[in-house]
């Protein structure tokens, strides 16, 4: 008896557990049921009365997140936004690291992002949505109608900002999904098909990024699903919107075309749109449409019509409707295109007013302006200033009411950029801003100091590759583990082969694959995150220089050129009015043929120099776009002189690059990395065999040369040598490589060196044309020497065309020589260049291509190598007399 007793103590525990379990999944049933029905708040009054008492772990924290899940969806469909996302985030927390707890998580997440946008956090709804996707899609079985709505959504987030090739890749992604487990998706009576809702965003994608073929296709799909079937309400809705869209691409892009047929056309489709949409259900599209029959009839010079239409959408729209802005700003458009500045002012300050998220109303002067968080509301300060300025050239209230407009402008992009790459879109509206901000300083209009313009452009446009100097820097240092240390590299090795494939979605998903792997390290090594970007400071970066320093820091805005003069006490803007972009090509390609053009030698130091720097020792030139290529050693001074005679001159892609911080290594070697070719580098051999001596060194030479041993052994080096053969790809940089033999497959790419994690000082590229290269969408140099600096090197020496190798040889002997002196970088080249011309009696070698093409370009501190021979004879006397003495003690026993 005793022992059924014992035995119904231990089994009733568990009974009553089980018991309670079912208790709530009957209690979550018919929450669930009530959700399902609508009754929100009732599902939310009944959580008042239940109680579940539940532990973190197994199917207890399963049965949390499930009910949390219930709670968080019936607080967002009553609108609690705020409080919805709570309960989102506890479905998270709870969901266990299974199937069903990953499935679960992930919906939440997709789910949480809606709340998030409600709220205006447009970024981090836009994170969770990409969480949500990389949780998904690792699931071996997911939910797939959230799946393909998770890539739907990150095509239309990408389609916004301008990143077109992700929001294409998504989509891609969408459609393969859903051929092959369309079976599986439940659809709702009143949801689109998923295939319909691909087909949508992809009209969305094209009509945004103007691509006529691709657009018309995906309208013709999906007219073709319309003749099958019977649209729903919001298949229907999507129709009418993509006939909206195409009829606004005609209208975007009427200029690629016969401007009347576009007209035609745009008024076509949009009136097509009209004729079909349930006015009732969807007020809001009905205003949307008539927005762009507006446009066409303003495009058409029909004035009247147009405001008339415009007002009607203004009067239908509620006070509330985020579209205001725009409505408001068509409105000012056309009293604008009629000359009319009062009227157009009046309007416009009602649309910043309704762009303005302060609390306080907006000041006259626009002094207490804050920026919303939407990308297209930067569009329209700087297009509106720009318009403002081309009609009223020199009216003095319209040219101080555009210059307030670029500055809000700018406000406005700084609030809503967030990634650290460009998007050509993005592109477009930073280059429009900056462009309207320094012509109107220029004009003493702007209320910006030069140094807070020059702070914003480098804080904005530097953000990636000093985030990369200093991350892989920082790795570099770590003991990672092997593994993990050449899984970006294998990542990099797959992205080359698919841009020899022309795979674009391959390499999309490789690197979002390195991005997270990235995000990965950061979270495993905290040093890595806390190392990364700070906000440049112009008075700071000045705080650093000498007074024998100046900086000239050269920046395109569209066609326009400004350079900026930056010493330690002032700072000065001006535009450079000439056609020189081709004058600097041919100048480039006069040099490059080893012959000399002196008259546009001083052209060009006259115009591209519009300051006084007779007092200056060191040059930092920070180029842009062609000036890349432009070696500014060759221009000719006031005294006839070429600048290499009075300049110390360096380069670098940003300000930061330049003294602004001093990276030591611990390593004490140079490596010098030297292939045997078929057709043998002598000059570089005896070049590599006559610099070794000068630092301690190790060589790789013939069959040691090789890619192999260069990523095992190019960490642990103070100073890199390659004397090899580069070719730069001009078509695909990043294809661009080094080859380290005549094997075709030993070949360092661009791409891979972006992966490398190096603790060098610097890098000597001692082959052909590796500094030259062209501009990607980041709005940096693409090139072999860039490369190094953003795998960790703060100073390279490369070449800008193919030098002769004597020449190379002996400048490059000269510099080594005077880097062992513990010199400057930039001194020791110059020096080095200055040695070569003294030497030489024959007129022709001494032209420009035999050494301007050589330069330095990053950090150009002195490179300090302790050699420690000294310490090696102590420790060795030292053990020698130990053995001594134990010899004699042994002797003597």
């Amino acid at each position: 008896m005793i022992k059924k007793q014992i035995l119904l103590l231990l089994f009733c525990p568990f009974y009553l557990f089980g018991y309670q379990q079912e208790i709530h999944q009957q209690q979550l049933d018919s929450l669930q049921n009530l959700y399902n029905k609508g009754k929100y708040n009732e599902v939310l009054n009944a959580f008042k009365t239940i109680n579940f008492n539940v532990t973190k772990n197994g199917s207890d924290s399963l049965l949390h997140a499930k009910t949390s899940y219930v709670k968080a969806n019936s607080l967002y469909g009553i609108g609690k936004y705020k409080e919805s996302i709570l309960s989102y985030k506890d479905v998270v927390n709870y969901c266990p690291n299974t199937d069903f707890g990953n499935n679960l998580k992930g919906m939440a997440l997709f789910d949480r992002a809606f709340s998030e946008y409600n709220i205006q956090e447009y970024v981090i709804s836009y994170n969770s949505v990409k969480l949500a996707e990389s949780i998904l899609s690792k699931v071996k079985n997911p939910n797939y109608d959230y799946l393909i709505s998770i890539y739907a959504d990150i095509s239309g987030s990408a389609t916004d900002y301008g990143y077109f090739d992700e929001a294409e890749y998504y989509l891609k992604k969408g459609l393969t999904v859903y051929k092959r487990h369309k079976n599986k998706i439940k659809t709702g009576k009143n949801q689109a098909t998923k295939d319909i809702l691909l087909y949508y965003k992809s009209v969305v994608l094209y009509a945004t990024q103007g691509k006529e073929k691709p657009l018309i296709y995906n309208l013709n799909q999906l007219k073709k699903q319309k003749t099958y079937r019977k649209f729903n309400a919001t298949e229907n809705l999507m129709y009418a919107v993509s006939l909206n869209l195409v009829g606004d691409f005609y209208l975007n892009h009427r200029e690629k075309f016969n401007i009347e047929k576009a007209l035609f056309k745009a008024e076509k489709y949009i009136t097509e749109a009209l004729s079909i949409l349930d006015k009732k259900v969807y007020p809001d599209y009905e205003i949307q449409f008539k927005f762009n029959l507006a446009k066409k009839f303003r495009y058409s010079k029909d004035f009247k019509k147009a405001l008339i239409k415009n007002q009607e959408i203004i009067d239908l729209a509620a006070k509330e409707d985020a579209r205001i802005p725009f409505f408001l700003a068509q409105r000012g458009i056309l009293f604008l295109e009629q000359k009319d500045l009062d009227q157009a002012a009046v309007v416009f300050h009602k649309m910043i007013s309704t762009i303005h998220s302060g609390k306080d109303n907006l000041q006259v002067a626009y002094s207490n302006f804050k920026p919303s968080l939407d990308l297209n509301h930067t569009g329209l300060f700087v297009e509106i200033a720009d318009m403002i300025v081309e009609v009223f050239p020199k009216n003095n209230k319209a040219q101080d009411l555009a210059s307030k407009m670029y500055v809000m402008g700018l406000t406005q992009f700084k609030n809503v950029y967030y990634k650290e790459e460009f998007s050509e879109k993005l592109k477009d509206y930073y280059n429009l801003t900056f462009r309207g901000i320094l012509k109107t300083k220029l004009k003493e209009r702007s209320a910006l100091e030069a140094s807070q313009i020059i702070s914003e452009i480098e804080n904005i446009e530097n953000k990636l590759d000093w985030k990369n100097f200093l991350q892989n820097r920082t790795l570099s240092k770590s003991f990672l583990p092997d593994s993990l240390f050449t899984k970006e590299q294998k990542y990099r090795e797959q992205i080359v082969a698919a841009r020899i494939k022309n795979d674009t979605l391959l390499i999309i998903e490789l690197n979002k694959k390195i991005t997270e792997h990235r995000n990965y390290l950061e979270k495993l090594y905290p040093s890595v995150s806390s190392a990364l970007f700070t906000e440049f400071s112009l008075p700071n970066f000045q705080s650093k220089l000498t007074k024998n320093d100046v900086v000239l820091r050269y920046k395109f805005f569209k066609d326009n050129l400004f350079v900026f003069k930056i010493t330690n006490s002032e700072t000065r803007i001006s535009q450079i009015n000439f056609q020189e972009k081709e004058i600097i090509n041919q100048y480039i390609s006069i040099l490059k043929s080893g012959k000399e053009h002196k008259q546009m030698a001083r052209l060009l130091f006259k115009k591209l120099i519009p300051f006084q720097i007779n007092t200056t020792e060191n040059l930092f030139i920070i180029p842009d776009q062609n000036l890349h290529h432009l070696p500014f050693e060759t221009l000719i001074d006031e005294q006839q002189n070429y600048l290499i005679y009075n300049y110390n001159i360096s380069y670098a892609s940003y300000l930061v690059f330049i003294n602004q911080r001093k990276v030591t290594s611990k390593n004490h070697l140079l490596k010098a990395f030297l292939p045997n070719y078929t057709s043998d580098l002598q000059g570089a051999n005896e070049e590599t065999k006559s610099i070794v001596k000068f630092f301690p060194s190790k060589i790789y030479d013939k069959e040691f040369a090789s890619k192999e041993n260069f990523l095992k052994n190019s960490k642990n080096a103070s100073i890199l040598h390659l004397a090899m053969h580069a070719e730069m790809d001009d078509k695909k940089p990043e294809l661009s490589y080094f080859l380290f033999s005549d094997v075709k497959d030993d070949k360092l790419y661009l791409e891979e060196l972006y992966g490398l994690k190096l603790n060098s000082e610097l890098a000597v590229l001692s082959a052909c044309n590796t500094g030259s290269g062209t501009i990607n969408s980041n709005l940096a140099l693409v090139s072999l020497q860039r490369a190094f600096n953003f795998s960790g090197v703060p100073a390279t020496v490369s070449s800008l065309w193919e030098i002769p190798d004597a020449a190379t040889k002996e400048i490059m002997i000269y510099f080594y020589e005077n880097l062992s002196k513990e010199m400057p970088k930039n001194k020791a080249l110059k020096l080095a260049k200055k040695k070569y011309l003294e030497s030489k009696t024959d007129v022709n070698v001494k032209a420009p291509y035999y050494w301007a093409g050589l330069i330095i370009s990053g950090d150009v501190h002195p490179i300090v190598i302790t050699n420690n021979n000294n310490l090696y004879w102590v420790i060795g006397v030292f053990l020698v007399c130990v053995g001594f003495v134990l010899f004699q003690f042994f002797k003597k026993r």
